[in-house]
């Protein structure tokens, strides 16, 4: 016999869709501020920006949000997503989304500086940058969820060291901030373009299954140890099949 939701559970369904469509109008909201403001243009960028995360959890250093906001920013001027977006869009969304599972700023920070060693000229000098600014919490987080492996083998490379350190140095929300990012990826892997051999539809379905493989197992498991109440497989399943 096919069993029906009981109201406790059809409440906790409902609610997840809430959370869900919140989420994703902040995360598009992120994008427009980007794309309708120059991206040199902090005044603007940081308040907006900071007033969305300040909905998510009014409780929070405000300065401190600043700081790690106005740094990604400044990283990665002149950096752009295949969607044309300036590349910071990107880990503020994440940072976003760490706001919102109830995190510290030093995982908000985390995320909002995740792609800022990767994707700079000079990896020395941003990683002193990191570690005099944000401390050695901030910087072993973003070390640790950085790969400079490009080969075939990177995503994999990439989870073993967040594991690693999730375990090493005890920053639980490494792993939230490693799902927050492939659900930020996902969200707007709409946007891929042709790119190295590759058509924008298969480098979606790569990307794709890359997300299954070493995502949503993490997703999964953050879900089995209730942490955080917006349950992430569901979403990142959801967010594959898009």
């Amino acid at each position: 016999m096919k069993l029906g939701l009981n109201a406790r559970n059809y409440q906790s369904v409902t609610n997840q869709v809430s959370l869900r469509q919140k989420y994703e109008t902040n995360m598009d909201l992120i994008t427009d501020i980007f794309s309708n403001t120059t991206e040199d243009n902090y005044e603007v960028l940081v308040p907006e920006i900071i007033k969305i995360y300040e909905d998510a959890n009014p409780y929070l250093n405000k300065e401190l949000l600043k700081k790690s906001v106005s740094f990604s920013i400044k990283s990665h001027l002149g950096q752009y997503r295949d969607s044309g977006v300036p590349a910071a869009s990107h880990p503020i969304q994440a940072g976003y989304l760490i706001t919102e599972f109830g995190f510290t700023e030093d995982a908000i920070a985390t995320a909002n500086l995740h792609d800022v060693i990767e994707d700079c000229d000079d990896i020395l000098a941003f990683m002193n940058k990191i570690l005099a600014d944000f401390g050695q919490t901030v910087f072993a987080g973003v070390y640790a969820i950085s790969v400079f492996d490009e080969s075939e083998t990177r995503d994999k490379t990439k989870l073993d060291s967040i594991v690693s350190a999730t375990k090493k140095l005890n920053l639980g929300w490494l792993l939230p901030v490693y799902a927050a990012d492939g659900i930020t990826n996902l969200f707007t892997k709409k946007h891929m373009i042709a790119k190295k051999g590759l058509t924008a539809k298969e480098r979606q379905a790569v990307f794709a299954n890359n997300m299954g493989t070493h995502v949503l197992p993490i997703a999964e498991y953050l879900d089995e140890q209730g942490t955080i109440d917006f349950k992430l497989a569901p979403y990142i399943k959801e967010l594959i099949n898009r």
